[in-house]
């Protein structure tokens, strides 16, 4: 997710010119079609689906480009994944923390370790 992107119920369309546009966006779809990647081999954008998951009922204009940007992010890492099997004599670690719980909907801060 950008740093310091905040999502909120108050993007969510308000007019009924919003509702109809956001009507035409295929949101849900979008989202659905995140969730089998980041839950086996992208931990890294688990909580940005996560977080955009939770306006799927009402999303706005903002939630909509914040999934564009993660599914951009996506497609620029695709030749990169986590792999399980013989480890080698480096050990490499890495930690998330998406974005230091700045999301205020959130109640539960993620973080990740593997």
């Amino acid at each position: 997710m950008e740093t310091g992107v905040q999502f909120s119920i108050d993007q969510s369309p308000s007019t009924s010119n919003q509702l109809a546009k956001m009507k035409r966006v295929p949101y849900a779809e979008a989202v659905g079609s995140l969730l089998w990647p980041v839950v086996v081999s992208r931990p890294d954008a688990a909580y940005a689906v996560g977080v955009l998951l939770q306006f799927i009922q009402n999303p706005g204009q903002a939630h909509w480009e914040g999934l564009k940007w993660v599914i951009k992010y996506l497609g620029s890492m695709k030749d990169y994944w986590l792999t399980f099997g013989k480890r080698l004599k480096k050990l490499t670690k890495g930690y998330c923390d998406a974005d230091w719980a700045g999301q205020k909907q959130k109640k539960k801060h993620l973080s990740c370790f593997w």
